[in-house]
């Protein structure tokens, strides 16, 4: 399976030629596709975060717009907690994606077009969060187009496409990073989340140097290398506590509707709101990734 390619003796590093230019109009804007081997890793509460900071708790000179897309159909979380509700408080049936959130499967060859068709959108950001697995189903967008004709569709429309990719300390999560960068090619953008309430700094020894088995084979590293051979970027996901985040999830509030909602005690909402400000703090290193605007503020 793919997912071994980190276990393999010998070095595997996908090569990386150089970026071909993305062609910009009057404002440069942005893409940004989640995708992972696998679920848990914290991908959708990465996207849910970036998502509610820039639509609800930013301040940009000549506004900011988000496009928000649930990869997973019906059953996605990213549409659970932030699209549009109707009057009766459910899940409205029709969303207005720079309002709530637009869905579809990305598991379906008749669906999955949505990711190329959605280039033309004007919106400084859009936002894509695709179902645990979907990484494998990005080979082939349709019979005729693959991951490499999503990112050249995009950087055509003025886009730079840039692939989050999640991960923890297994191995698993890890490797998505090589099966990406060989997938998607020289001009896309890769950044890897570290999910840090999986685990400490020490505990990443797979992503950073590896480790070696009995038999002596190096495990671990080469994703790593291969982000720095592509000139990806690194951010960290601060870890919210457990039991403040299992709350706010079991009552299906936002991240911004537990800032003040009476259903949490104030420690645990001005623990949201410091988690929410760290993360502003990482998204500052790639605010031109993410088409900021010159002069934002954070406003949390």
């Amino acid at each position: 399976m793919t997912r071994k390619q980190d276990l393999l003796p010998s070095p595997a590093i996908p090569t990386i030629a150089a970026h071909v230019p993305v062609s910009t109009g009057a404002r440069l804007r942005s893409t940004v596709a989640a995708l992972t081997h696998k679920g848990g890793v914290s991908k959708t509460t990465i996207n849910r975060a970036t998502t509610e900071v820039t639509r609800n708790h930013l301040s940009a000179p000549g506004g900011y717009r988000v496009v928000a897309m649930d990869g997973d159909g019906d059953n996605g979380q990213f549409a659970w907690f932030l699209g549009t509700r109707d009057e009766d408080g459910d899940l409205a049936v029709d969303q207005d994606p720079a309002i709530g959130v637009g869905s579809f499967d990305a598991r379906s060859n008749r669906e999955r077009g949505v990711l190329l068709d959605m280039a033309e959108r004007q919106e400084e950001l859009l936002v894509f969060d695709l179902p645990g697995g979907a990484l494998s189903d990005m080979v082939e967008l349709n019979e005729t187009l693959t991951a490499r004709d999503l990112v050249d569709a995009h950087r055509e429309c003025g886009r730079r496409f840039v692939v989050l990719l999640p991960i923890t300390p297994l191995l698993a999560s890890i490797s998505s990073v090589l099966t990406a960068i060989e997938l998607f090619g020289p001009d896309a953008d890769y950044l890897v989340v570290k999910n840090m309430a999986a685990g400490k700094e020490e505990d990443f020894v797979l992503w950073q140097d590896g480790i070696l088995n009995r038999h002596g084979q190096h495990i671990g590293g080469k994703a790593r290398a291969a982000l720095d051979a592509a000139n990806g970027r690194i951010l960290e996901l601060p870890a919210l506590n457990a039991g403040i985040y299992a709350r706010i999830d079991a009552l299906g509030l936002s991240f911004t509707e537990a800032l003040s909602s009476p259903l949490l005690p104030l420690s645990q909402r001005l623990s949201c709101r410091r988690w929410l400000h760290a993360w502003t703090g990482q998204l500052d290193t790639i605010a031109d990734w993410l088409a900021l605007p010159a002069g934002y503020r954070w406003t949390i």
